[in-house]
């Protein structure tokens, strides 16, 4: 019988076998499931190499969410009307999700804290949701805003909850 032993893959980094010592058995999560290879910039060959559209859906999320974020404190009064009347310290709820907001999105950045960013995005979009439904009970509120768009204000949630889902999902599918 021979037995053969797979070479280390050439795009990593000498830290990767510090982080994930199992890369020898093909076990690619090993002892910390959330920990995966450090590519090399080219990331030629590496398992963790996230494919175009992931890139592209972890681009739109993070933009999203940094943009809002920011608005959050630029405009915080325009951000305040949307918070439903029976929510109490309407200043405080704006200034604290504009803060979740963004470490949510400088969450995305860096592999190992992008899962959390995510599973922290989904709650925080869900936690949200009342102002989008309180928007659409009294449009009278909002008339610079056309009522298609506070309709299309829902499935556009729903949209922004299936990618964040699937752009921050331990598989590479």
């Amino acid at each position: 019988m021979v037995v053969r032993f797979a070479a280390r893959p050439a795009s990593l980094t000498p830290t990767a076998a510090f982080v994930n010592p199992s890369w020898r058995d093909g076990n690619r999560h090993g002892k910390f499931p959330f920990m995966t290879y450090l590519p090399h910039a080219s990331g030629a060959g590496s398992r963790s190499q996230l494919s175009r559209k992931r890139v592209a859906g972890l681009t739109l999320i993070f933009l999203w969410f940094a943009i809002g974020g920011v608005a959050h404190f630029v405009a915080t009064d325009t951000e305040m009307r949307i918070v439903p009347s029976y929510i109490p310290w309407p200043r405080a709820v704006v200034l604290a999700s504009g803060v979740f907001e963004l470490l949510g999105a400088t969450g995305l950045l860096w592999a190992p804290t992008r899962r959390l960013a995510g599973i922290g995005l989904f709650v925080l979009t869900i936690a949200v949701t009342p102002a989008h439904f309180y928007m659409l009970q009294a449009p009278e509120l909002f008339p610079t805003i056309p009522y298609w768009m506070l309709i299309a204000r829902l499935p556009v949630q729903l949209a922004l909850l299936a990618l964040i889902a699937w752009a921050t999902c331990t598989r590479n599918i």
